[in-house]
């Protein structure tokens, strides 16, 4: 199978721009992902209240990932 995408540049730039720059925002979001399991689970220096709020951001990430059907997998 074979996919192509074609823009109308310089009109679509803005598209343009984000479909060749999906990698690297898969990158970074694959990596943030990474950070906030590493300080949840091995960030001993955390308070218990500090815990919770890397906890609900971790919650809210994955929430967000899922309502715009997006899998770091």
């Amino acid at each position: 199978m074979e996919a192509t995408l074609k823009f109308n540049l310089p009109d679509a730039k803005g598209d343009f721009e984000l479909a060749v720059k999906a990698g690297a925002m898969h990158c970074v979001l694959w990596d943030f992902k990474q950070f906030m399991r590493d300080e949840i689970k091995y960030n001993g220096n955390l308070t218990d209240k500090e815990y919770e709020l890397a906890e609900r951001f971790q919650e809210k990430f994955f929430e967000i990932l899922q309502d715009n059907a997006i899998s770091l997998d």
